[in-house]
């Protein structure tokens, strides 16, 4: 019985109806139909919407439809961030998703993309095998972010929720996250460890709401989107971008909504994810789109972090994606350090560990030590991202991450000296002699070293 079942639910995704699609030349001002989204639970609701009109050319070969939102809470709470991909149907026919808004706006209006756009995230692509700039550094594409007093449409800001993170590590990352159209919550949204086990795919529907895992373990990030459409096993959802981060591998999970927050700028959806559903297989402008019953390859990692009197460890997987991974460390590491370590004041911080590969190459190995009055923390944790970065974003694809560990040591001094003066101890040498040379330091508080070699 037990395997019937599961068969059963393999299936589901194949017996799906096939949902038909309201052609965008065919769409009316004035025309009225019902969108799908959850504001409880995971019970799917109905809400109303009438057609403005469709904005055409917004960007390169691409429209937006214009609607005005009602029903459920929308009146009193306005479009929530959370409703990225709330599917909207005219007579029945899937129109597209709710993916863009005014922020503090008196109206419910917002953009819906067109169907057909969010379907070409779907189709397959080859992976573009990125590199790294001379300088070392790794950006993704920025996003449009409100200033107060604008009034523009943007893409619905999707909520990110961080469970295990210290307050400090959001107030240092949290302009770079907003630049790309990510919303950092911090306790109002759960970050408990979502089931490891695979739900069954029946579960998800149009209207449902999701959670994209970046990382998961002592230390959580998950942001969340609602469903526009299932195909057989694959899935649409947010009406636009994510990270942009193109041919990508993350992990989805379902998520119920435990409250509703009324907020005068951008109200938003408090959620906690469940059990995992499947992969994020594609992040792109319009859509990200994915597969049911899929498990995503994630990276292991572990940070120790040693101080006088005791140590502190934590254990996570994080998404192996080429740019999205070198960040999610860089945070895991400075907030693992300012969990415990002062952010200011004389303080040396040592990291040590290694990239593992599956390969059986020999490891990267990690070893650098930073002194000095502030700052420390911040470099520290690039210690570690930047040579991630290199080995992701160079193109050395039988390279696969099998783990990193990194070992962080602490202490309140600053170790750190200054060469004052050298001395050899010959005047004449010829080639092949051994010359002693005398090095003269200066430290902190007046100390002097003199060391020879």
């Amino acid at each position: 019985m037990i395997r019937l079942v599961a068969v059963i639910a393999l299936l589901v995704p194949c017996l799906r109806a096939q949902t038909p699609l309201f052609p965008l030349k065919d769409l009316k001002p004035g025309m009225r139909g019902i969108g799908r989204t959850v504001f409880s639970g995971d019970k799917v609701e109905d809400f109303q919407v009438e057609i403005l009109g469709v904005l055409e050319n917004v960007g390169p070969r691409q429209s937006l439809i214009l609607g005005r939102l009602s029903g459920g809470p929308l009146n009193s709470t306005g479009v929530l961030q959370g409703m990225s991909g709330s599917p909207v149907y005219v007579d029945g026919k899937l129109i597209g998703a709710v993916s863009s808004a005014f922020s503090f706006a008196k109206e419910p209006i917002a953009g819906i993309r067109p169907i057909e756009e969010m379907l070409k995230a779907g189709e397959s692509s080859t992976p573009v095998r990125a590199s790294m700039s001379e300088k070392g550094e790794w950006r993704l594409p920025p996003r449009d972010v409100p200033r107060f007093g604008e009034s523009g449409m943007i893409d619905i800001a999707t909520p990110v929720s961080f469970g295990g993170f210290t307050r400090g590590t959001l107030d240092a990352f949290s302009s770079q996250l907003r630049a790309l159209g990510l919303e950092p919550r911090q306790g109002i949204a759960a970050g408990g460890a979502v089931t490891a086990r695979m739900g069954n795919p029946a579960a998800l529907k149009p209207g449902s709401m999701i959670s994209v895992q970046l990382l998961s373990g002592d230390m959580n990030i998950g942001a969340d989107g609602t469903v526009t459409h299932i195909d057989g096993d694959r899935i649409y959802a947010f009406g636009h971008r994510f990270l942009s981060a193109g041919p990508t591998e993350m992990p989805f999970a379902r998520s119920e909504v435990l409250a509703l927050m009324p907020v005068l700028s951008t109200s938003f959806k408090i959620s906690v994810a469940r059990e995992l559903m499947g992969v994020i297989s594609e992040d792109r402008n319009a859509a990200v789109a994915g597969v049911l019953g899929r498990r995503a390859r994630m990276i292991p990692l572990s940070i120790r972090v040693g101080r006088a009197g005791g140590a502190e460890s934590y254990r996570m997987e994080m998404v192996n994606d080429r740019f999205v991974s070198p960040i999610l460390l860089q945070m895991a590491v400075f907030s693992a350090i300012d969990a415990t370590e002062r952010m200011a004041g004389a303080s040396t911080v040592t990291v040590r560990g290694e990239i593992r590969f599956a390969s059986g190459a020999p490891p990267a190995v990690i070893d650098n030590i930073f002194a000095g009055d502030s700052g420390g923390p911040m470099q520290a944790a690039l210690s570690g991202a930047i040579p991630l970065a290199y080995i992701l974003q160079g193109g050395f694809e039988s390279l696969r991450i099998s783990g990193i560990s990194l070992d962080v040591q602490s202490s309140n001094e600053k170790q750190q000296v200054q060469i004052e003066q050298v001395f050899a101890g010959r005047r004449e040498a010829k080639p092949g002699d051994k010359v002693p040379v005398t090095v003269l330091m200066a430290g902190e508080n007046g100390r002097e070293i003199s060391k020879t070699v």
